[in-house]
């Protein structure tokens, strides 16, 4: 998102893979249902609450930033999605278990126990 002037807010959109396909389709039944933001062009270690100008400009720096163009490589974007935590929350768990990649193979039978 990036913001051009203070009367008007753009907001660039990519669809999924599926989406696009959803959408291609063009019978007028594509809805969105779910989304997700991320900032992954934000440095926040940009923001400066020592600056010598005060309160007002501690995300000068980050402000003054410029704002990539949205792209559809899902490779490269979304790394740093945006969540909402719990007030207080001041970390994350992560697991780590010594693994690159899973798989997950699901067996279908016809078969009645």
């Amino acid at each position: 998102m990036a913001i051009l002037n203070p009367t008007t807010v753009t907001v660039d959109a990519i669809l999924t893979t599926k989406g696009r396909e959803l959408l291609a389709r063009n019978d007028g039944s594509f809805q969105i249902t779910q989304f997700a933001l991320a900032d992954d062009e934000i440095d926040y270690t940009l923001y400066n609450p020592t600056h010598p100008s005060g309160s007002a400009y501690y995300g000068e720096a980050i402000e003054n930033m410029p704002v990539l163009e949205a792209f559809p490589d899902q490779t490269q974007i979304m790394k740093y999605k945006l969540v909402t935590l719990p007030r207080g929350t001041s970390k994350l768990p992560v697991l780590d278990i010594g693994y690159t990649s899973i798989s997950i193979i699901v067996y279908y039978t016809n078969k009645y126990y």
